[in-house]
């Protein structure tokens, strides 16, 4: 299982500290995992393992089972040929705070729509089971046909009604929810992409919140007139 983006960080941050500390790589890695938490003991221990059989440490880092992501991986492997692994260090720690803040964002864009549709569909299910059966017991009383949407509506809350034990467990279901310039080039290229989604994102916010208003104005006054079509059409009859 791969290490999340925060975990990855946390070490090349450290890692990239104690570099330019003056530390060489094998004390860097034992130093770092001398603070770690148990979890990160196992793979910490494999790469000094590794370090010490004389394997590079791009190599060190992909034989720990895709721990780490091929970016990662493949930005270490330019900088031993380059001889920077500080600068590799310095995008890696840039490209994975850009990859947080993004999930961030893409979180905070879903939120409200999520939200939203959620609060819709409930409002709905409470419609069904609450609201319209009343309405029905009114219906039942006149001397007249109900208009076809009604009956289908009221047909519909039926079948939805048949499907739950009881208002009481349906209350408590509510309550339950290769080189310098390579690496510089694909540092830019992060940004630029990251920056992109970022506007996209913050576009896609700002486009779904109207669309969603409308939406739900939409079904919940179709729903009203639906339901209100008989009381016109009782008042015609009179």
């Amino acid at each position: 299982m791969a290490l999340s983006a925060q975990s990855q960080l946390a070490f090349s941050e450290q890692l990239l500290t104690l570099l330019n500390a003056g530390l060489p790589l094998l004390n860097a890695v034992q130093l770092i995992q001398s603070s770690a938490n148990t979890d990160s003991q196992p793979w910490l221990q494999e790469i000094q393992i590794q370090l010490k059989k004389g394997n590079s440490f791009s190599q060190s880092l992909a034989s720990q089972r895709n721990l780490f992501s091929v970016e990662l991986i493949n930005l270490i492997r330019v900088s031993e040929r380059t001889g920077d692994m500080q600068l590799a260090l310095k995008i890696i720690n840039q490209q994975l705070e850009s990859q947080i803040q993004l999930k961030q964002k893409i979180r905070q864009a879903l939120t409200y729509p999520i939200t939203t549709l959620a609060s819709s569909f409930l409002l709905l299910i409470v419609m069904m089971l609450w609201v319209i059966p009343v309405f029905k017991e009114v219906f039942e009383n006149f001397q007249a046909d109900l208009p076809m949407p009604t009956r289908v509506l009221i047909q519909i809350s039926t079948i939805i009604q048949s499907h739950f034990f009881d208002f009481e467990t349906l209350h408590l279901l509510h309550i339950s929810s290769e080189s310098g310039l390579l690496a510089n080039m694909l540092s830019k290229r992060a940004n630029s992409l990251s920056d992109q989604l970022s506007k996209q994102l913050n576009n896609l916010g700002q486009t779904l919140e109207p669309l969603l208003i409308i939406l739900i104005g939409i079904i919940i006054g179709g729903l009203v007139i639906v339901l209100y079509l008989p009381i016109f059409h009782l008042g015609q009859i009179v």
